[in-house]
């Protein structure tokens, strides 16, 4: 076990190191790898949460695991875990490739999202529970086959191993089904309160497309209406987002005496702003509960009353700056016109996860995500960066080295050349910067930022010179530097 109040292994959490990761993991039907740092506050958080799920969840035969990535550097390497907890699902014998946990984190969430995982589809043995599979208050897909080799089970079963977190899945007997069908047939069940409507409605998909398990998550897709609920993950149907998505947050609550209205009310308003947009963007509704935070963080959406409207388009993150308010939704409907309008003509600048822009003055600069494209881009210096990681010791130990390079290239009165870090797992990685492992260095010379120039030569003051020397828009002699090195 580790320490107490510590972010790692506990009784039911086994530590994994990069000579047990790949039997420990193989060796299960289903496990949760989470990635860790000591000094990680949200990993800490994260650890009771973790622990409680796995009382429940590994004698049910789910495997549950810790990497700390500061003793364990290649395997965060190897998975390209840069923040910190990260949570990696996994498959008997996948231990090469998992798959990364997007899911909530609370504690029945994990559970929830496991057992998911590990039995995805329901077997239904009596008629009724047919009827009442069809009318829960969520989206789900029923197969319905007499046996595991029938035409289309293997793609169902795909199907549903990839998105059960998402979608309910559930198989049956035709004797069992009724009215529905013959077998060798899914049906997509949907009830959603964004329709406004409070029964199921249920869709037979094509049996062309049964047994191809790409194809069945695709017309399940185009199954979702105009505006989509979106349960608490980017990732449904993620194989099939073809068109860049718009988010409603607000509060959902599918009791229809609580909540069901005030959904609708919501909704209802902020469709009067998407006319014309909908061949543009996918619409969906999220529940806001606890995102706050998040969508100030990840978006910079500004959040009123308890709603906001975000955007993803090519990966990258929007938020409305203006708060969209229940009572002033029809008031607002030409802001949200205005906000899509300009998400389509490519005239927002998308949002930059980024730390507070650092005062420093010393010879080394600290970029961060909010200054790096104007200070880089500004095209008056060369620039060599240092992509690091604050967990990581390759970082730690050649960083004194960086610092003296920054400070000989000072000394030597080189003002063209700028030595920099970066930290590249608090604030977003700079477009067109592949940062894949830590310490990743990059040259960009002068007015050339969307060229930057890959370094992968000795880490040395000697070399980072020679490099530089050979690679910047502003000629410099590279001697001077080495002199004023060789005297500190």
């Amino acid at each position: 076990p580790g320490p107490e109040g510590g972010s790692g292994p506990s009784e039911y959490v086994r530590a994994l190191t990069e000579e047990t990761f790949d039997s420990a993991v193989d060796n299960e039907e289903v496990s949760l790898v989470k990635f860790t740092a000591p000094w990680c506050g949200h990993c800490r958080d994260l650890k009771g949460k973790f622990d409680l799920a796995a009382e429940t969840l590994v004698p049910e035969g789910i495997g549950m695991f810790d990497v700390n990535v500061e003793e364990n550097e290649p395997l965060a390497e190897r998975f390209g875990v840069t923040s910190f907890p990260t949570l990696f699902l996994f498959r008997r014998g996948g231990a090469k490739q998992g798959t990364k946990y997007t899911y909530r984190r609370e504690v029945q969430d994990i559970i929830d999202f496991m057992r998911a995982k590990l039995r995805p589809i329901k077997e239904l043995t009596t008629a009724e529970e047919v009827t009442a599979f069809v009318e829960d208050k969520s989206m789900g897909m029923l197969g319905v086959f007499e046996s595991e080799d029938s035409p289309g089970a293997a793609a169902f079963r795909e199907t549903a191993e990839d998105q059960a977190v998402h979608l309910r899945f559930a198989r049956a007997p035709a004797a069992l089904t009724g009215a529905l069908g013959e077998p060798n047939a899914v049906f997509f069940v949907r009830y959603q309160p964004t329709l406004g409507k409070k029964d199921a409605v249920v869709v037979r998909l094509p049996g062309e497309e049964l047994t191809d398990q790409d194809a069945l998550s695709k017309v399940a897709a185009a199954n979702l209406p105009p505006i989509k609920l979106l349960d608490d993950s980017l990732r449904m149907f993620s194989k099939e987002f073809t068109k860049p998505m718009v988010m409603l947050h607000t509060e959902v609550n599918k009791d229809l005496d609580v909540g069901f209205k005030k959904l609708i009310y919501v909704v209802n308003r902020f469709k009067k702003g998407i006319p014309g947009f909908e061949a543009h963007f996918d619409f969906y509704v999220r529940d806001i509960t606890g995102k706050e935070a998040e969508l100030d963080e990840q978006f910079g959406a500004v959040v009123t009353d308890g709603q906001a409207v975000t955007a993803l388009v090519d990966g990258k993150r929007y938020g409305m700056a203006e708060g969209v308010k229940p009572g002033g939704m029809g008031a607002n409907k030409e802001a949200i016109s205005l906000f899509l309008a300009e998400l389509k003509a490519g005239e927002l600048e998308a949002h930059v996860k980024s730390e507070p822009i650092p005062t420093d003055t010393g010879s080394l600069k600290y970029l961060v995500g909010k200054n790096f494209k104007k200070v880089v881009g500004q095209g008056d210096k060369d620039h060599f960066i240092m992509f690091h990681a604050p967990w990581c010791g390759h970082c730690k130990a050649t960083k004194p080295d960086w610092e003296k390079f920054a400070l000989a290239a000072k000394k030597a009165g080189v003002k063209t050349l700028q030595v920099s870090m970066y930290d590249a797992t608090n604030n977003d990685k700079p477009e067109g910067f592949k940062v894949d492992g830590f310490p990743t260095f990059y040259f960009v010379p002068a007015g050339k930022i969307d060229k930057p120039i890959l370094y992968e030569d000795d880490r040395t003051v000697e070399a980072w010179v020679d490099f530089a020397e050979n690679h910047a828009h502003f000629p410099f002699e590279g001697m001077k530097i080495s002199k004023a090195h060789d005297e500190l």
